[in-house]
């Protein structure tokens, strides 16, 4: 997935900024080179939530539910989603209890591994989904609105609706608790690798210790949508080392060659005399990086943003002229050193009316700023 905001633009031409397309070999002879296999792609349990009491559960035939790759030949995602559907019977059979909650459907996106080989980072509009879900299972579960002493909270605490963009969550001890618990709920989350080989998720030990994100963000169940593009990152640790981590950029050189890795949406570029992406693959697009100046300039739009604001998104987000499409959410941007420099999150588009043909540019929280988040994070929540 990629989050788009629209603009329309009259008289103006994508093909005079950024280099179009998705390529296949990154450069060789260059530190992007093995840069492929610190990335994946990823599916992500949904909802709807379906529910098995025990009496149903103890009657499902295992071997009945039983899917071969050479039955859903061209529809490997459909295949991917009856993996997860086995997947999640198998382990309420094992943790057996009076009902079994099931993700019915899935979405999929881009990830990568920084820090160490358990330590995976993509957008949380790619896990959102599975927060819902855990959220709704704890209401069915206690018989009673979890958020209930939260939203009290927030009618008493007026300042967090007045100003609820910069809503500090810790001051809401509720929120917090809730949080805690829901960062160590877990759900089966298939990793793929370039070779279209799974690697991860489907087995019983294949878990995740903890999904770390930024708390406020559980307000979007009261309807305060609170997801803007420095807070869409997720951390999530693995209990199995996978993958070559990435190393992370600690500067930003604007104007340096950026390099957009992931697994894009099938996309046609042949309009443009360039690669297509054919909705599978791992793909790169090319472009440079940019700060929230040259945004402006390349989107011709003023952001309307004050001097502190404007300070303030160089710290938290950076922007590549680069293609993209759904499906390269939560992948990295990396530079011409090889190192990770942002999450991919959100793109610019030209015209509404060809939303996934003319992207201007794609940015996401800065890796430095999502690391400092976290840190910060930790020591409230832990020490």
């Amino acid at each position: 997935m990629v989050r788009y905001i629209l603009f329309s633009i009259l008289f103006f031409s994508i093909n005079s900024f950024a280099e179009m397309g998705f390529y296949t070999d990154l450069p060789e002879n260059s530190a992007v080179h093995s840069k492929k296999s610190a990335v994946y792609k990823a599916y992500f349990p949904f909802p709807p939530l379906y529910t098995l009491s025990k009496e149903q559960l103890l009657k499902v035939d295992l071997n009945a539910i039983n899917p071969k790759e050479s039955d859903f030949i061209g529809k490997r995602a459909e295949y991917v989603q009856s993996l997860l559907f086995k997947r999640q019977i198998e382990d309420c059979i094992m943790n057996i209890d009076e009902k079994c909650f099931l993700f019915g459907s899935f979405v999929r996106g881009s990830l990568f591994f920084a820090q160490d080989n358990k330590t995976i980072f993509t957008a949380f509009h790619n896990v959102e989904g599975i927060i819902n879900g855990q959220l709704q299972i704890l209401k069915t579960l206690e018989g009673v609105d979890v958020f209930e002493p939260i939203g009290q909270k927030l009618a008493i605490e007026s300042h967090f609706t007045k100003n609820v963009k910069e809503v500090d969550p810790f001051k809401v001890p509720e929120l917090i608790e809730l949080y805690k618990e829901l960062r160590t709920k877990k759900a089966p989350i298939v990793i793929e690798n370039s070779e279209g080989e799974i690697i991860f998720g489907l087995n019983p030990s294949d878990n995740y210790e903890s999904m770390d994100f930024k708390p406020e963000l559980l307000y979007s169940t009261f309807g305060i949508n609170m997801l803007k593009s420095y807070r869409d990152f997720t951390r999530i640790k693995i209990s199995q080392p996978l993958g070559n981590p990435l190393t992370i950029a600690t500067e930003e050189v604007y104007k340096e060659p950026r390099y957009l890795l992931g697994y894009p949406q099938k996309q046609d570029r042949s309009h443009l005399n360039k690669p297509s992406s054919d909705g599978e693959s791992f793909y790169f697009s090319k472009g440079k990086a940019l700060n929230v100046f040259d945004a402006e300039k390349r989107a011709g739009k003023d952001f309307n943003t004050s001097k502190e604001e404007n300070e303030r998104i160089l710290k938290q987000l950076s922007y590549c002229d680069c293609d993209g499409t759904g499906g390269f959410s939560g992948g990295a941007a990396v530079n011409g050193r090889g190192e990770v420099s942002f999450i991919t999150a959100e793109a610019l588009l030209l015209d509404q009316n060809k939303a996934n043909k003319d992207n201007v540019l794609l940015y996401g929280p800065r890796m430095t700023f999502v690391l400092e988040v976290l840190d910060k994070q930790d020591q409230l929540l832990f020490e």
